[in-house]
C-alpha cells in the first residue's frame, strides 16, 4: 500500500509541472497543433491567455476586436494568472468542486480555489480531459520541506500551519527547499508576549 503523503506529493508535482509536460512530453507534431489552436476562437469560459512559471501561454483568440485578450484584469488561481476575452467574476470554489478543466491545450476555469486549498487532478480513462478539483492540502510535518524550487517550477509539497508561511531561500541557481517559518505578524505578537511575561 502506498503512503498517502507520497501519493499526494506525486499528484502535486504532476499538477505543478503539467504545463511543462505539455511542451516537453509531446511529439513535435503537437506544436503544429498548438499553433493552430492558438488562432482558433475562444469559447465560453475558456482562458485566452494564462501566465504560469514566468511564461505566457496563448492558445485561442477572442472572437471580435472589441474584446482583447489580456486587456481585462486577470484572475489568479493557484499561482496561475488566467485572462479571458470578456471580464469575468469567478465564484469561489467549495471543497471538492472542479475549478479547472484541461482538454488538450484548452483550459476552462469554473471557479477559484480559496487560499489554503490545492488543485488536485482527477482523470479517468473514459474522459479525454483532466478536471482539477479544490481539495484540502496535506499539512506539513515539523521540519518537512513545504516547497521545492527547481529551474523549471515551484512545487508545493504541503501546507504550513496557521500563522506560518513557506519561506524560500534567496538564491539564483540550483534546487532550493522552502520550510515553514513563523509569519512576521505572529512573530511580533509572540515577541510581545514573551516581553510582557518578563
Amino acid at each position: 500500500m502506498r503512503d498517502f503523503k507520497t501519493v499526494s506529493q506525486t499528484k502535486s508535482l504532476l499538477l505543478r509541472t503539467g504545463l511543462l509536460c505539455i511542451f516537453s512530453c509531446m511529439p513535435a507534431e503537437s506544436f503544429i497543433l498548438a499553433e493552430t489552436l492558438r488562432y482558433s476562437q475562444c469559447k465560453g469560459n475558456e482562458s485566452c491567455l494564462y501566465i504560469a512559471m514566468g511564461h505566457r501561454f496563448e492558445f485561442c483568440s477572442c472572437p471580435s476586436k472589441e474584446y482583447a485578450c489580456g486587456k481585462n484584469s486577470g484572475v489568479i488561481n493557484q499561482d496561475v494568472e488566467y485572462h479571458f476575452c470578456k471580464e469575468r467574476i469567478l465564484p469561489t470554489c467549495n471543497i471538492g468542486d472542479v475549478s479547472t478543466i484541461v482538454h488538450g491545450l484548452k483550459t476552462y476555469v469554473e471557479c477559484v480555489c480559496p487560499d489554503r486549498y490545492e488543485l488536485i487532478p482527477r482523470s479517468t480513462p473514459d474522459k479525454p480531459f483532466v478536471e482539477y478539483a479544490c481539495e484540502s492540502p496535506i499539512p506539513c510535518s515539523v521540519g518537512e520541506s513545504c516547497a521545492r524550487q527547481t529551474a523549471l517550477a515551484l512545487i508545493k509539497k504541503c501546507a504550513c500551519a496557521d500563522g506560518f508561511y513557506c519561506a524560500m531561500p534567496s538564491a539564483e541557481h540550483g534546487i532550493l527547499d522552502g520550510y515553514c517559518e513563523l509569519d512576521q505578524s505572529h512573530q511580533q505578537l509572540h515577541n510581545a508576549l514573551i516581553h510582557s511575561n518578563t
